[in-house]
């Protein structure tokens, strides 16, 4: 039996601008057996890419007869049924762990991700004697360095079989975004409820983000404090990896125009809005890596922003901020203090929950997303985001 890791056809375009590639991944994987799953993007599939036979997720491989002396670790994952840690630990002493997936494949994901391993290898200790975990991640290339400034090794998935096997234990969390109440808790707290955690009973200090940078921009420094005034920088990023996140350009102008007129900030972008005022500084030339970007909202007094990596970031740097939602709501800024959240349509939101929970499907919840999301940005109210300006002066 040979099992390929093999890129499924994405037709809601998840993954058109990353670095995955169906020749990429047979080519090198092909005639061995691996263990590799990540969510939208890679399947297991049996002998050959033509014969169109999938097999499923990880417990696929409790149908395998396995190699003589090979043994299957332990799933330590929860996933819709949350199952505490304690119930799953079969043996304790010295114990090898295989995280598999990473922590996704976005910045805002992985930075809440080294939030919640930090806690993870706390609790462990708990449990295991001694103890080693090993992260395992699709895109190892873009984050092994980010992973580094935090004393965090990662290796590229998918492993082998045999290598798999020689674990005690593994965590599979790449269905996060399936489990119950994804979308209206905190990313820290889903990926505690994934590590088998009650995420309520951990402290919420702990679930506070931190962001090291690799090197300090000197350059951008002097120009962002150059410009503005002193006390008055707000970031205003309209601009997510989702298009039902993305604030259309109109309504960015009407809030940028409303900052200006009620407030007495300054307004600085990242992104691609042109708009004529002294008081407006478009600085996305700036932001040429996600460093610029980390640095560029270290620099400002407050945030608005969509749901995107923005706010994790303004956490690690204690910054008032406020969060607009479309499809998330307000728990996901539940572990920090500084920010406050504001769901536009929360009837829109409350009924793609029920789609969620239902059987449907996420076939709904595009179409929904794709077909309505003019109708809720039309309810968007501006005064909204005026008043936390005015508010947390």
């Amino acid at each position: 039996m040979k099992i390929i890791p093999y890129l499924d056809y994405d037709k809601k375009g998840l993954f058109a601008d990353r670095e995955f590639s169906e020749e990429h991944y047979i080519s090198l994987y092909k005639d061995k057996t691996y263990v590799s799953d990540y969510r939208h993007a890679l399947f297991l599939m049996v002998n050959d890419v033509k014969n169109n036979q999938m097999m499923g997720r990880i417990n696929t491989y409790q149908k395998i007869a396995l190699p003589e002396g090979m043994k299957l670790p332990v799933d330590l994952s929860s996933r819709e049924d949350f199952v505490p840690l304690a119930d799953r630990v079969t043996t304790t002493g010295k114990v090898k762990i295989a995280m598999l997936g990473g922590f996704g494949p976005a910045y805002g994901d992985n930075i809440c991700g080294v939030t919640a391993y930090k806690i993870l290898l706390e609790e462990l200790s708990k449990y295991f004697d001694e103890f080693k975990v090993d992260i395992f991640h699709v895109q190892s290339n873009k984050f092994r360095e980010f992973y580094s400034r935090y004393g965090i090794e990662i290796f590229q998935e998918p492993l082998g079989l045999e290598q798999f096997c020689g674990y005690d234990y593994y965590y599979d969390i790449t269905a996060i975004n399936s489990i119950s109440g994804y979308h209206m808790r905190s990313i820290v707290d889903s990926f505690l409820w994934m590590f088998s955690l009650d995420f309520q009973t951990i402290e919420k200090s702990k679930k506070r983000n931190q962001y090291l940078f690799s090197n300090k921009n000197e350059e951008l420094v002097n120009r962002i404090k150059s410009q503005g005034r002193v006390g008055s920088k707000v970031l205003f990023h309209p601009d997510s990896v989702q298009d039902c996140r993305n604030l259309p350009m109109a309504i960015s102008h009407k809030i940028i125009a409303e900052i200006l007129e009620k407030t007495d900030y300054d307004v600085f972008t990242v992104s691609d809005i042109e708009y004529e005022s002294p008081r407006f500084f478009n600085v996305k030339e700036l932001s040429k890596m996600f460093d610029d970007f980390a640095m560029i909202i270290s620099l400002m007094d407050k945030i608005v922003t969509v749901d995107t990596a923005s706010y994790h970031l303004a956490d690690a740097f204690s910054l008032p901020t406020m969060v607009v939602f479309t499809n998330a709501g307000e728990g996901r800024i539940a572990d920090y203090p500084q920010a406050q959240g504001y769901v536009i349509d929360p009837n829109f939101l409350e009924e793609l929950e029920d789609i969620r929970a239902s059987s449907l499907g996420q076939d709904k919840e595009y179409e929904i997303l794709n077909n309505r999301m003019a109708e809720v940005w039309a309810k968007l109210n501006c005064s909204k985001i005026v008043d936390f300006l005015l508010a947390t002066e």
